[in-house]
């Protein structure tokens, strides 16, 4: 009885901190567009000015896409809904893709993103679009909490049969791991060392 209470505690606490994570990865974007509009509305910007508050607005707005799209995703994993197709992915194209999407933002932030595959980690079995918005969305995370100025790792590396693909980072950790299920492998994110994040999406190699 006590160790069924303890995982009912347990399950209620990582619910907890799901919804706080949510709310404050809305509420961010939501605040940032509230407060463009406005000045937008006021009327008082240029047509530069305007041109830059809009284009800021419009990159909030695909934020909020893509977070209510993992959501969706997230609750169809739990229900077994989500289907994968597996196939042999490069491991250095998926790395490239990513770093080409985030391009902008690490230039406004001047970070530098370094992409490391050792040997035998060439290749890694996985749904190609999942595994790179997986990647993805640690990578925007890693870039979002870490300084500016500082250097975020990606790394792809054979560890007991599989290949891992980790991002590091120089900002202020995670505490939680989490864990979803791809195809053989995981996908999370866990705190390697204080002031140092790491997040793993792994899979098996074909």
């Amino acid at each position: 009885m006590l160790h069924d209470i303890t995982d009912l505690r347990r399950a209620d606490q990582i619910r907890r901190d799901f919804v706080a994570n949510v709310s404050h990865e809305l509420r961010t974007p939501l605040t940032a567009i509230r407060g463009y509009v406005e000045a937008l509305s006021e009327g008082d910007a240029n047509a530069d000015e305007s041109r830059q508050f809009l284009e800021i607005i419009a990159r909030h707005t695909q934020r909020m896409e893509r977070l209510v799209k993992d959501l969706l995703r997230l609750a169809r994993l739990d229900a077994g809904q989500e289907t994968l197709d597996a196939v042999a992915c490069e491991t250095r194209g998926l790395a490239d893709a990513v770093v080409a999407d985030l391009a902008p933002e690490t230039v406004a932030r001047r970070q530098r993103l370094e992409i490391t595959v050792a040997p035998g980690a060439d290749l890694v079995r996985g749904d190609p679009a999942k595994l790179h918005d997986a990647l993805r969305n640690l990578v925007a995370n890693a870039i979002t909490y870490a300084p500016a100025g500082t250097t975020i790792r990606i790394d792809a590396a054979r560890e007991d049969g599989r290949v891992a693909l980790s991002v590091s980072d120089e900002g202020p950790g995670s505490p939680k791991k989490i864990s979803r299920a791809c195809s053989s492998g995981s996908i999370g994110w866990t705190s390697r060392a204080p002031a140092t994040r790491a997040a793993r999406a792994s899979d098996s190699r074909s």
